[in-house]
C-alpha cells in the first residue's frame, strides 16, 4: 500500500464510507512491519497539508482507536499488540479528515484562543448507527444488536441487514392488507433503510419514518417526523412524504426534509417536488433543484429561496454544516447527535454561526470551537450542556 492510498482510506474511514473490505485492508496493512515508517511519512504530510502545528490530544487517539476496533462492519477485533500503531492511526485520521476547525480557514471565527470553559470529565461520544424497527403489533427489534447479513423473518416478511448496516425488505407472498413498519432513531443514532420500491432513506438522529412494507396502493406514501434525506426511485406511482402539516409529492428525485422545529424545511437536490399545505388554505408550491422551502406552520405559508443543498445535507456525509444558523439551531443538532440536554442562561438573539465540522469530533472540542467567537461560553456537566453569554 502506498502513502496516497493510506491517506485515502483514512479519509473514507472518518466519513464512514469504508467498505468492510477496505477496513480489513487498512487493518491488515497496519499490522505489517512496513506500517510504522509509512505512518510517520503520512503524519508529516498531513501536518503540512493542514498547516497546523498542534499535536493531537491522546484522548482523541484513544477514542478513534476504540471506534475502529469496535467497528461493527468487521467481524473480528485487532489484537492488543497493535494498540500503539492504532494510536498513531487515530491521530492521522483526525488530521486527514480535517476534524480540527482550523480557524484560519473559517473567516467567520476570529483567530484567537478559546475562552476557557468548565467541562466535566465524563466522556460524551458522537452518535453511531442505531435504530429500532417497530411493528404495528407492538413487536420491536433493536437493529444495533443485529449483525450484518441478519435476516429477520416475520410472517411472509423478510428484513435483510446488509454489510453497510442498511436494511431492505423482501416478501414471500402478497399481503391482503397493508402492513406498516416504523423505523426510529434515538438521540445519538442515525440509520439507512431501503424501501420496498428501491428508494433509499437516511434518517438523522431522533427521527421516525412510518411506511408500508409493500407499496400496493396507487401512491407510495410514508410519514416522517424529524429529518431524513430521500433518494426516491423513479416510478409511475407518486411518492408522498407526509409531515405534520405538509405533504410532498414526487415521482423520483433527491431531497432533504427537516421537521424538527416549528417550521418544516425542504431542500431539493435533484428533480422536482410539489409541496402542499395540509392546513386550511391548502396552498401549494413547486420546488426546483437548489431551492429550499420553509413552511411556517403558524402562518400557513411557504417561503422559497435559492440555497446550496450541501448545507442541508452535510449531516448525511458525517458533518455539521451551518449557514448563518442561530445558536439554538446549532445546539439542537448537537443535542440530538451527542444525546445531551441543553440549557440557556442569557439572551442569544444575535448569535449566528456559519461553518462545517465533523460529527465525529469530541464534544468538548466542538464546544471550545464555538466559544472562539468570544460571545458565548459553555459549561458541561455530564450530559447537560449550559450555554452562557
Amino acid at each position: 500500500m502506498d502513502k496516497d492510498e493510506l491517506k485515502h482510506l483514512f479519509k473514507r474511514y472518518q466519513l464512514r464510507q469504508c467498505t468492510p473490505a477496505e477496513l480489513e485492508r487498512l487493518r491488515s496493512f497496519l499490522e505489517t512491519g512496513d506500517a510504522d515508517n509509512l505512518l510517520g511519512d503520512v503524519w508529516e504530510d498531513l501536518q503540512q497539508q493542514e498547516n497546523t502545528p498542534h499535536p493531537i490530544d491522546p484522548a482523541d487517539r484513544e477514542r478513534v482507536y476504540h471506534n475502529i476496533l469496535e467497528d461493527s462492519r468487521l467481524g473480528k477485533k485487532a489484537p492488543a499488540k497493535t494498540w500503539a500503531i492504532w494510536a498513531r492511526v487515530a491521530a492521522a485520521v483526525i488530521l486527514a479528515a480535517g476534524i480540527s476547525w482550523a480557524v484560519m480557514k473559517q473567516p467567520w471565527l476570529p483567530a484567537k484562543q478559546p475562552t476557557p470553559a468548565t467541562l466535566a470529565s465524563q466522556t460524551v461520544l458522537p452518535g453511531t448507527n442505531r435504530a429500532r424497527i417497530m411493528f404495528d403489533d407492538g413487536m420491536a427489534i433493536d437493529l444495533e444488536n443485529t449483525t450484518s447479513d441478519t435476516v429477520i423473518k416475520k410472517g411472509s416478511l423478510l428484513i435483510l441487514k446488509g454489510e453497510n448496516g442498511a436494511i431492505r425488505y423482501a416478501t414471500t407472498s402478497q399481503q391482503s392488507e397493508p402492513i406498516y413498519n416504523t423505523i426510529v432513531t434515538p438521540k445519538g443514532g442515525e440509520y439507512q433503510v431501503e424501501l420496498p420500491d428501491g428508494s433509499h432513506v437516511w434518517l438523522n438522529a431522533q427521527t421516525s419514518l412510518r411506511y408500508p412494507v409493500s407499496f400496493q396502493d396507487k401512491t407510495r406514501q410514508v410519514e416522517l417526523n424529524g429529518e431524513a434525506y430521500f433518494d426516491v426511485a423513479k416510478n409511475n406511482q407518486p411518492f408522498i412524504v407526509k409531515t405534520r402539516n405538509q405533504q410532498l409529492e414526487v415521482l423520483g428525485t433527491v431531497f432533504n426534509i427537516n421537521s424538527f422545529n416549528n417550521n418544516i424545511t425542504t431542500t431539493l437536490v435533484e428533480g422536482k417536488v410539489k409541496l402542499q399545505s395540509l392546513k386550511e388554505n391548502n396552498q401549494a408550491r413547486i420546488l426546483k433543484p437548489n431551492e429550499q422551502s420553509v413552511f411556517q406552520e403558524q402562518q400557513d405559508n411557504f417561503t422559497v429561496t435559492p440555497v446550496d443543498p450541501l448545507y442541508a445535507t452535510a449531516w448525511r456525509n458525517g458533518n455539521f454544516s451551518f449557514n448563518n444558523a442561530n445558536i439554538k439551531e446549532v445546539m439542537g443538532s448537537i443535542a440530538r447527535w451527542y444525546d445531551v440536554e441543553v440549557e440557556y442562561t442569557g439572551n442569544f438573539t444575535n448569535n449566528y454561526f456559519s461553518g462545517k465540522i465533523s460529527k465525529f469530533e469530541q464534544i468538548d472540542k466542538l464546544l471550545a470551537t464555538l466559544a472562539l467567537t468570544g460571545d458565548i461560553h459553555f459549561k458541561r456537566d455530564g450530559r447537560r450542556v449550559i450555554v452562557m453569554e
